[in-house]
């Protein structure tokens, strides 16, 4: 029952029609959502930086309030079942959560429903900043259910 480490939040580029593809494990190129030097193009403006600086926080807090809602189901914990399940929803301006659905699976059916769960017990998040210049985001985001 492998664990892999927590990926970070990775915002899609463009709504897909069918689910999205597990993206890269930690530590590949393409496996984090920010490029480093803040994301900003050689010899541009402050204000890329500050967009994607943002974006990185606003993602962070995602992730944590994630983690703090996250459901491990009693029988998966009692069954020792681990793994990494990365679901894609949409955030929409005003902090709701919605099109949920699996974007690569654990392996195993109960966690990917406690992912899913997990998100719809969020239900909201808070609204997009406006600096972020964005109405609806559609993001791919992993849930680790580890036990410690």
């Amino acid at each position: 029952k492998k664990v892999e480490p927590a990926p970070k939040a990775r915002p899609e580029s463009k709504p897909r029609s069918e689910p999205a593809k597990a993206g890269p494990k930690s530590g590949e190129p393409g496996a984090d959502h920010t490029r480093k030097g803040g994301g900003q193009p050689a010899g541009g403006s402050g204000a890329g930086s500050s967009k994607a600086a943002a974006e990185a926080g606003y993602l962070a807090e995602l992730q944590r309030a994630i983690a703090r809602h996250r459901f491990y189901p009693r029988k998966a914990r009692r069954d020792g079942l681990e793994g990494v399940v990365r679901v894609f929803f949409v955030i929409e301006a005003d902090g709701r959560i919605t099109g949920v659905r699996i974007a690569g699976s654990s392996g195993s059916k109960l966690l990917d429903e406690a992912a899913v769960k997990t998100l719809n017990r969020l239900g909201r998040f808070k609204p997009i900043p406006g600096e972020i210049g964005r109405k609806r985001w559609p993001l791919r985001v992993p849930i680790n259910f580890a036990l410690h």
